[in-house]
C-alpha cells in the first residue's frame, strides 16, 4: 500500500509538471528512472506512468485549446458576449445633406441668391422592453421649426446643434402605441401641402392600426399638440386632431392609402406666431397689431393609389392629392369667394423606393394653398417661403448612388394666387435644389 501511494502522488505530481513544458517533462524521466533504480517502481511501472503522462498532457492542451477560442470569441468580435437587452435593440440612424440652392423672385427688388447649404441629423432609438421604446435626435439649424438647414456663411462660423426629437412611447398591445415628448409628426400625408417634413410636435399622440382583412388595414391617429405656453394667462395656444384612414392592398399589384384627418385649433386667434421662432409667414388674415384673425379648425383628406410590380422600366407608378378646408369660410377675397381652401395633386413613378445604385423615382405636384386655408407656420417652408396664398409646381428627381447614397434635384416655380391690387406685378419665384444625401 505504502508503494501504490507512493507511485500515484509523484504520478500526479509529474502531471501537473509535465504539462508546463518539454524543460519540466526532461527532469521528470531523469526522476522516474531514479526511482527505478532504487527498486521504488519497475520498470514496467515506470513506462506505464510516462504513457500516463503523455496522454494527460494531450488532454489538457484540448482543454487549453477550447478555453482560448471561446475566449477569442467573447472577446475578439463581441459575437457572444451576453449584452442587456435593451443595449441589442438600440438603433444609432441619421443623415448628411450637402445641398447648392439657387432662388429668385421677379419684381421682389432683391437679387438671384446662391447658397451652399448643409444638414445634419443623428438620432439613438431604444426598445427598452416589448412595451416601452424611447428616443432622441439631434439636428443642425436655428430655432426655425421649418428648417434644420445651416447656409455656408459668416466665415466658417461653428453652428449650433439643437434637440430635434426626445420622446418616449408605450406599446400595451400590437396594435396600439401612445407617445410623448417632441417626436415626427405621426399624422399621414401623401406630401407637404400642409406640414412641412421638419416639424417635430410636441405633445401627445396615438395610434392605433387593425387588421379587418389579410389586405385591409384600418388606422386611426389622436393627437394632442402644445403650440404654445404662456406664463401669464392660461389662454395656450394648441391643436387636437384625429385622422382616421384605411390602407388597402387589392393585390400584389395595386394598393389604396386614405384617410380624412379633423383638426381643431385653440386660442390661435388673438395671438402672433410671427416673431420668437415660433415660424409664422405673416400672410394669414391678421389685426392692425399683427394678431391671428382666426382659429383654422379645419378638415383634410389624403389619398394615394399605387401600382406596383409592373413590367417593364417603370415598375412603379402612383397618383396622389392632398385637400383641406379650414373654418375661416367668414372671410372672402377680392373677388367674393371664401379664402380658406387649399388642394394638391400629383404623380410619381420610378422605384417605389430609392435604396440602391441604379433606383431612380420621379415625382411632379401641382398645389394652391388659400390665404386662410391653414395656418401659415405649417407648410413646406421651401414652396414659396412657405407662405399661404401661393401656388405652383414642384418637380423632383431622386437616383440611387448606393445603398447609403442617394442625389437629387427639386425644383419650385411657384407664385401668389392672388395679388392685394390687380395691377400688381407678378412674383413669381424659382428654386433649384441639389442634394446629395448620405444615410447611416
Amino acid at each position: 500500500m505504502k508503494r501504490l501511494a507512493l507511485v500515484l502522488f509523484i504520478a500526479g505530481a509529474l502531471t501537473a509538471s509535465f504539462s508546463h513544458g518539454t524543460a519540466i517533462a526532461g527532469e521528470a524521466d531523469i526522476l522516474i528512472n531514479k526511482l527505478v533504480e532504487k527498486g521504488i517502481l519497475s520498470r514496467a511501472e515506470a513506462n506505464q506512468l510516462l504513457i500516463d503522462m503523455q496522454k494527460e498532457n494531450v488532454r489538457q492542451k484540448e482543454m487549453i485549446k477550447e478555453v482560448a477560442t471561446e475566449v477569442a470569441k467573447k472577446e475578439g468580435k463581441g459575437k457572444t458576449i451576453d449584452l442587456p437587452k435593451w443595449v441589442k435593440n438600440t438603433k444609432f440612424k441619421g443623415d448628411i445633406r450637402l445641398r447648392y440652392q439657387g432662388q429668385e423672385r421677379d419684381n421682389s427688388g432683391k437679387p438671384h441668391r446662391s447658397r451652399g447649404r448643409f444638414r445634419l441629423r443623428a438620432g439613438i432609438e431604444s426598445k427598452l422592453s416589448d412595451q416601452w421604446k424611447a428616443g432622441f435626435g439631434i439636428a443642425s439649424g436655428g430655432d426655425d421649426p421649418r428648417s434644420t438647414n445651416e447656409t455656408m456663411d459668416d466665415t466658417f462660423e461653428s453652428p449650433d446643434l439643437r434637440i430635434d426629437y426626445a420622446f418616449a412611447q408605450y406599446k400595451p398591445f400590437k396594435s396600439l402605441s401612445v407617445m410623448g415628448g417632441k417626436f415626427k409628426n405621426p399624422v399621414w400625408n401623401t406630401k407637404d401641402l400642409l406640414w412641412d417634413g421638419d416639424i417635430r410636435p410636441e405633445g401627445l399622440a396615438a395610434q392605433f392600426k387593425y387588421k379587418v382583412l389579410p389586405d385591409l388595414e384600418l388606422f386611426v391617429t389622436p393627437a394632442f399638440y402644445i403650440l404654445e405656453e404662456f406664463s401669464s394667462n392660461t389662454g395656450d395656444p394648441n391643436m387636437w386632431l384625429v385622422q382616421p384612414g384605411i390602407n388597402w392592398t387589392f393585390s400584389d399589384h395595386v394598393y389604396l392609402k386614405l384617410a380624412g384627418t379633423v383638426y381643431g385649433l385653440d386660442n390661435v386667434k388673438g395671438n402672433d406666431f410671427t416673431s420668437g421662432g415660433a415660424g409664422g409667414a405673416g400672410t394669414n388674415s391678421q389685426a392692425s397689431d399683427g394678431t391671428y384673425l382666426y382659429d383654422y379648425d379645419a378638415l383634410a383628406g389624403d389619398i394615394e393609389i399605387g401600382f406596383t410590380k409592373i413590367p417593364g422600366p417603370i415598375p412603379f407608378v402612383a397618383l396622389f392629392g392632398q385637400y383641406v378646408r379650414s373654418g375661416a369660410d367668414d372671410v372672402q377675397d377680392m373677388d367674393g369667394y371664401d379664402d380658406n381652401v387649399g388642394w394638391l395633386a400629383g404623380i410619381k413613378f420610378g422605384s417605389k423606393k430609392v435604396k440602391g445604385f441604379g433606383q431612380w423615382q420621379f415625382k411632379y405636384n401641382y398645389r394652391e394653398l388659400e390665404r386662410d386655408a391653414w395656418p401659415d407656420f405649417f407648410p413646406d417652408s421651401d414652396f414659396y417661403n412657405g407662405e399661404t396664398n401661393a401656388k405652383g409646381h414642384e418637380a423632383e428627381f431622386k437616383f440611387g448612388l448606393a445603398k447609403f447614397a442617394t442625389i437629387g434635384l427639386d425644383y419650385y416655380k411657384t407664385e401668389p394666387i392672388r395679388y392685394d391690387s390687380p395691377g400688381d406685378p407678378k412674383q413669381e419665384e424659382d428654386v433649384l435644389q441639389v442634394d446629395l444625401v448620405l444615410k447611416w
